[in-house]
């Protein structure tokens, strides 16, 4: 019987399970993680026509909102709540440039897309 308790304890551990926030370190490290998976999973260099703007700010804001989504579902350390959700904010403003970039490529508005472009910089 105690043999089952200790393997229904370290279940419930491993699955998150249990009281408390998690540390600011481990936190930290999930984040980055899936920053870095989102950030390999979309294209590096910039665009070199109109088709290439289309699908490039597609990709982007595809990426960026399963990132955001997969970072919500992170538990935050009570320390980090404020900034996470400043960073949160920043993330759907910049994915709402995105899809303005995306009507501007494909209305074919150069300049209305490396206007927004700018605000990103």
């Amino acid at each position: 019987m105690r043999a089952a308790a200790v393997l229904l304890s370290i279940a419930l551990a491993g699955a998150g399970c249990g009281g408390g926030s998690p540390s600011k370190a481990d936190f930290a490290a999930r984040a980055d993680a899936l920053c870095t998976q989102a950030n390999r999973s979309v294209p590096q260099t910039p665009p070199r026509t109109v088709q290439d703007a289309v699908r490039y700010t597609q990709q982007q804001a595809a990426a960026r909102t399963s990132l955001d989504a997969r970072l919500r579902r992170l538990r935050v350390p009570d320390s980090e709540r404020s900034d996470f959700a400043a960073y949160g904010a920043d993330t759907r403003t910049m994915i709402d440039l995105l899809a303005q970039q995306n009507a501007a490529a494909r209305r074919s508005d150069e300049s209305g897309y490396y206007g927004l472009q700018q605000r990103f910089e």
